[in-house]
């Protein structure tokens, strides 16, 4: 990382331990699977609300108390073999944000246990964060903020660099004497105004694998061997051409896609992703152990053993089933899932619900000096009856959680009163939103093309899904607040009204085809919920546009030259790289501020009391976005 004071080195050290983590001694001994010693990463990251929950409805159930749980179960029974890292993004974007300035993330990271981070681009959302805010944050952590390509401008971050302690390109730690992890950080490549620019990812990783063997004492005189690991917060595709151009690396620990799957398949290194808000927690299971001369091969099936051994030793200090008196008195639910899996290469049923299993070692036994090293990973929904019924709230989390809600209520008095309760699920999954129609989708679009006294702006409204920040399903019978709206709304979005022809809509319509399939399996924040029209695709290619307000039903909506009243925010018209060339030059009316367009909206919502009622919320589940087959 460079900064205006130089560089120093990072220092080799061994993990902190920190308030929040069980006490246990560096001498312990490690545990070992067939052999090979192991070394678990935890993996969170985009988490945006200290109330996350599998069920909103329920009060109770929360996700981050038991992460908290469960980490410090596995640093009992596993000492100096656990690493909890976040890949970026948890400073903002949340309402408490907004209020906090990031502060009650960094409080709750630390009674967590988080020993690593790198910088997500929302650590620099601006308002309601500044490079001051951001400096404050990284001096009360305790834990480590990595990032190889940033490079401070203001003062404060200049500062706080240039010590190397808090914040710095790497850092290093031994799981054996001899063999030394080397972890980097990286964010996505961009000019922070008022913070900083972070600079190309490749070139930042290969710098920081050629400066280890100079900077770090034991790799420098060959008294130790490398393995190079990636903390990563950008798109899945630059995750891709990092992992090419690095083979050093071993593994890619990914944010930003808020991605479970698999991003590659190749055997080295292995990126994994995981769900945003911790709806999905992910075990990087390192695995080493001395080479041996002329030892065999592994075989498929040894990887198979291997890991059935190691998922069963994770889990059972995850639930604390040790002892066959604990595994007896666990609940059904959870001995599903520390049951055997069934056949090779396939978990259970019971354990296909709730984890993303792998029996392949995806990064492959690789030969790294005179041991042979590989990596497991498997992930865990933490909405699973297992994981809330069998994994207990740690207490000091959740107080810290009661202490910063309470902080909000105390400045926003009677935000969460309920403004209508949900008749049907509403959904709001990135997943989807980003890619497709949905009926939050449809609504938020609607709500932009209305003002607050429900008058209509313009026939055709456009908003990028990326406005949405909930990431999960609204449930049937779920009350919606002005909290609840300002945790999905994070952003103070104006509506404008623009006159665009059709020939620019076709070309807007097919960049917003294009973005669906542009961020993996997640899609594209820049993707566009419609309202007031119809859009059919053939592929790539835009087949037809139907205008559907109620004027002209179903009437085309021509490539032509033809113009429109378009409503949209100031974000799609004038900010997003992907739009504005097409809104350039021209004028916009400015309307309401969109989040108080959207509580309007939901106000005109009428509570279900009849079927006559219910007409409102049937109609948005209609798709808008649809292959040319269904033309009619």
């Amino acid at each position: 990382m460079a900064t205006k004071a130089g560089r120093r080195s990072p220092r080799d050290t061994k993990l902190k331990s920190s308030a929040s983590r069980p006490n246990v001694s560096s001498s312990a001994r490690k545990l070992t699977v067939g052999g090979f010693e192991f070394h678990v990463f935890v993996q969170i990251n985009d988490v945006y609300f200290l109330d996350s929950r599998p069920k909103y409805a329920r009060p109770e159930g929360l996700i981050l108390p038991r992460v908290a749980s469960a980490v410090r179960r596995l640093r009992q029974h596993l000492p100096n073999q656990i690493t909890f890292c976040v890949p970026g993004d948890f400073l903002a974007p949340s309402c408490l944000g907004k209020l906090t300035r990031g502060e009650h993330m960094v409080d709750i990271f630390n009674s967590l246990g988080v020993d690593f981070v790198t910088f997500g681009n929302h650590e620099f959302e601006q308002p309601p964060l500044t490079a001051a805010t951001l400096a404050r944050n990284i001096a009360q952590s305790n834990f480590t903020w990595l990032c190889a390509n940033f490079s401070p401008s203001s003062p404060e971050l200049t500062a706080i660099a240039s010590q190397a302690e808090k914040l710095r390109p790497y850092q290093t730690f031994h799981v054996r004497d001899d063999l030394v992890v080397v972890l980097l950080g990286i964010t996505l490549e961009d000019q922070y105004r008022g913070y900083g620019e972070t600079t190309d990812s490749i070139t930042a990783a290969q710098e920081v694998i050629r400066r280890a063997y100079e900077e770090i004492p034991v790799l420098k005189d060959r008294a130790a061997h490398p393995i190079f690991i990636a903390l990563t917060h950008q798109d899945a595709a630059d995750d891709v051409r990092l992992a090419r151009a690095c083979p050093e690396l071993l593994l890619i620990m990914g944010g930003h896609d808020h991605d479970e799957e698999y991003v590659i398949d190749q055997m080295r290194p292995l990126v994994v992703k995981a769900t945003s808000n911790a709806r999905l927690v992910r075990f990087n299971v390192l695995l080493h152990r001395r080479r041996e001369p002329n030892s065999a091969p592994l075989i498929p099936q040894d990887h198979e053993r291997l890991w059935l051994d190691i998922r069963s030793r994770v889990l059972n200090r995850v639930f604390d089933t040790l002892t066959q008196r604990a595994a007896a008195a666990a609940s059904q639910e959870v001995r599903n899932l520390l049951g055997q899996p069934a056949g090779p290469l396939l978990p259970n049923a019971q354990s296909r619900k709730t984890f993303i299993d792998d029996t392949r070692l995806r990064s492959g036994i690789v030969t790294v000096g005179d041991y042979e090293i590989g990596v497991f990973s498997f992930a865990m929904e933490t909405s699973a009856g297992a994981f809330v019924d069998g994994i207990p709230e740690y207490g000091h989390a959740r107080s810290r959680i009661n202490h910063w809600e309470r902080k909000w209520d105390r400045a926003n008095v009677g935000t969460r009163e309920a403004i209508v309760t949900l008749p049907l699920p509403f959904d709001g999954r990135d997943a989807h939103v980003r890619k497709r129609s949905t009926n939050l989708g449809n609504f938020s679009a609607d709500a932009v093309r209305f003002d607050v006294r429900g008058q209509e702006l313009a026939p055709i409204g456009l908003l990028n899904a990326g406005s949405l920040r909930a990431d999960r399903v609204f449930e049937a019978g779920e009350p919606i607040s002005q909290r609840t709206i300002c945790d999905l709304l994070f952003f103070d979005n104006k509506i404008l009204v623009y006159a665009l022809s059709g020939r620019e809509l076709w070309s807007i319509f097919k960049k917003s085809l294009e973005l669906s399939t542009r961020g993996g399996a997640e899609g594209h924040g820049d993707f566009l919920q419609i309202s007031g029209i119809k859009v059919y695709f053939d592929g790539s290619n835009i087949a037809r546009v139907i205008r559907t307000e109620s004027d002209n039903m179903n009437v085309s909506l021509a490539d032509d030259e033809a113009m429109y009243d378009v409503a949209t925010t100031d974000y799609v018209a004038q900010i997003c790289r992907h739009y504005r060339g097409f809104f350039d030059g021209k004028l916009g009316r400015e309307a309401d501020p969109y989040n108080r367009q959207f509580d309007a909206a939901v106000r005109r919502l009428r509570p279900v009391r009849g079927p006559e009622d219910a007409i409102g919320y049937y109609l948005i589940h209609n798709s808008r976005w649809l292959p040319a087959d269904r033309i009619t």
